[in-house]
């Protein structure tokens, strides 16, 4: 289904309970069957306004929210017959999905199956609770039929025994002191410390010993004060002395945290690239590579290219790094090969694609990245062995196009 075709959905879910006047009900001890986790979605597809008919692919996905949010369960795909612009299906998420919490229904179709891309319909469709349902959620227990026996007063007569750390003395359940830690309320005088916790949440204390203690790797100790190393520890870099002014970096840390500086490299871009085409079919000859012209520009801002002098050619002013692309199509022709590469300074190729041609009109593309001298220059080179002469298409904003972009 494209992008210009618009899809409206209307969609309704229904859980129903119908009797029908003078229907009697089954005998009590008629076998029920357990309602299973699945549920009918009915609903309504409108393509540019008309009801669609027909066979379509759905995707049904089920969220926490009406937009963005989390997807709850998995992804449930089918083809399903459409008439008048009704469907109806049978939607199964599992178990686990509808756990009280509001759930959103995500469809995507494309139309007919099998074509194209899903289209995802927005919004998202509410999944609202039925009456029955709602009253599912609130029912006293009074309201319960066909309680079972040891369930009438309420209670199922579950037995409980004590665990490990706990005491069951009647009906009361208490901690175990001998197995639990009665929370600690004691407390020490300064100059002592706490040598052992009572069951009962009092402490025993004793007196501090004198220790002593020794400076390790990375710290000095004077008199009773301990001291970062600094010879060993760096300072921390901070303040004025710390930074550098703008177009300058930090080249060495010295241990006080202080920097030393040193100016930027400056680099001089003089353009960042160029783009030429040419506006009119050239005829490249049988067995032989030919430089192709080009007599037009799509943009130039560095003085890449001159339209009429050298055509040909892309060339830099400055050393550096290249990025350099070339496109082409020749005309409809399945003899031979066909082959394009990138020529620099009038004699080194240093990339080619070659392949043999086919019924329809050949395209080739080729990029590669170079570092060129300054006033160096590249070329766009056809080839191809037809057996004859045979033209390069002119297409705009595709055959023949030839860039050139410095990189960093």
């Amino acid at each position: 289904m494209t992008s210009a075709h618009r899809i409206l959905l209307s969609a309704l879910v229904t859980l129903s309970l119908v009797v029908a006047g003078g229907a009697s009900l089954a005998p009590a001890v008629q076998a029920q069957t357990t309602a299973g986790t699945a549920f009918t979605y009915q609903g309504q597809l409108t393509q540019a306004g008309a009801p669609v008919s027909g066979t379509c692919d759905f995707q049904f996905s089920l969220f926490d929210a009406a937009t963005a949010g989390s997807q709850v369960g998995s992804t449930l795909s089918q083809s399903l017959g459409v008439s008048g612009g009704l469907f109806i299906t049978l939607l199964d998420f599992g178990t686990g999905t509808f756990d009280g919490n509001a759930r959103w229904l995500e469809i995507a179709v494309r139309c007919p199956a099998g074509s194209g891309d899903y289209s995802t319909l927005s919004p998202r469709q509410e999944l609202s609770p039925t009456p029955y349902a709602i009253w599912a959620a609130r029912v006293p227990w009074s309201g319960i039929q066909s309680i079972p026996g040891d369930l009438a007063d309420g209670d199922d007569d579950t037995t409980y025994t004590a665990g490990p750390g706990l005491i069951l003395a009647g009906n009361e359940f208490s901690a175990n002191p001998t197995y639990l830690q009665w929370r600690v309320n004691g407390t020490c005088a300064s100059g002592s410390s706490i040598r052992v916790i009572n069951a009962d949440g009092t402490v025993t204390c004793e007196t501090d010993t004198d220790t002593t203690y020794a400076a390790g790797a990375g710290l000095s100790l004077a008199g009773n004060t301990f001291s970062a190393d600094t010879s060993y520890l760096q300072r921390r870099v901070t303040g004025p002395s710390g930074t550098c002014a703008d177009g300058s970096s930090i080249r060495i840390i010295n241990e006080d945290g202080t920097v030393t500086c040193e100016a930027d490299d400056t680099y001089t871009d003089t353009g960042s690239g160029a783009r030429a085409y040419h506006n009119a079919a050239q005829s490249v000859a049988n067995g032989i590579w030919t430089a192709l012209a080009f007599n037009g520009e799509r943009w130039d801002d560095g003085g890449y290219h001159d339209n009429a002098t050298n055509n040909s050619r892309l060339t830099v002013a400055e050393a550096g790094l290249y990025l350099l692309s070339c496109t082409l199509e020749f005309a409809s022709n399945s003899t031979g090969a066909r082959g394009v590469s990138i020529r620099v300074n009038g004699g080194t190729f240093i990339s080619a694609d070659q392949r043999p041609a086919n019924t329809n009109a050949n395209q080739l593309t080729i990029a590669t990245v170079y570092k060129l001298a300054a006033n160096g220059y590249a070329e766009c080179m056809a080839y191809q062995t037809s057996g004859s002469p045979l033209s390069v298409n002119s297409v705009a904003q595709f055959t023949p196009e030839f860039t050139i972009a410095r990189l960093p």
